[in-house]
């Protein structure tokens, strides 16, 4: 073999390959290459927004993912999201990603979705990003960073992804979020991801009534 004979990946990793010649003239025994485990994360869904979603609310219900190593671990470093709906992206703000701790995790952990309680965004610690992101006005798209990425085992994970609206929004707008395929889900090279294990929809715009924005109760004071 010739190093044209060779090539690694991904392209721009900085990765290098030397070539070994075996001698079984002193004893060595044929090379091998050693293949990293590949393992997949199954992703699957539930939806928690509401009919409708009142002006300057915060952490508002937007969906509940399920994350399932099919083996060892997966590590999550990000999740993209579109916004849908007639509203605009102005209409929110600081989109949220919370962890599940384990102390309201689902009594059926493997096929259940745990509630989208109060307790679970009281706790600065179950925060998984800065919780200061927003929608961008122009691709409606948001990229949430892990502040630390979120090692997931074969043991299910719960996320809740929560946003705030904002005291002017429009009211009679409907806002809703997407994830429309895997790629969305930043994993660290070389695990794969697939949507699946009790997958519904990754999209709360399945109902064009969903998540509109009523105006906020006025307070009268004589």
């Amino acid at each position: 073999e010739t190093a044209g004979d060779f090539s690694i990946g991904p392209v721009g990793f900085g990765h290098k390959y030397q070539l070994y010649t075996v001698m079984p003239s002193t004893g060595e025994g044929a090379a091998a290459v050693i293949a990293p485990t590949v393992d997949t994360l199954l992703i699957s869904n539930k939806l928690a927004i509401e009919n409708s979603i009142v002006q300057n609310s915060s952490n508002v219900p937007v969906m509940i993912v399920k994350l399932q190593a099919t083996a060892n671990s997966v590590e999550l470093q990000k999740i993209k999201m579109d916004m849908i709906g007639d509203g605009i992206p102005s209409d929110l703000k600081n989109i949220k990603i919370w962890r599940n701790p384990l102390s309201l995790q689902p009594a059926d952990i493997n096929s259940g979705f745990p509630n989208f309680l109060p307790a679970v965004y009281n706790s600065s610690t179950n925060l998984m990003n800065t919780g200061t992101e927003n929608f961008d006005p122009n691709t409606r798209q948001v990229e949430i960073s892990f502040v630390t990425p979120l090692a997931i085992s074969t043991v299910p994970e719960h996320l809740f992804i929560a946003f705030e609206v904002k005291e002017d929004a429009l009211v009679g707008k409907h806002v809703g979020m997407s994830i429309p395929n895997t790629s969305y889900f930043t994993i660290k090279i070389p695990d794969e991801r697939t949507f699946g294990n009790g997958f519904i929809s990754f999209s709360t715009g399945t109902n064009p009534f969903k998540s509109e924005i009523t105006e906020i109760p006025s307070k009268v004071n004589l």
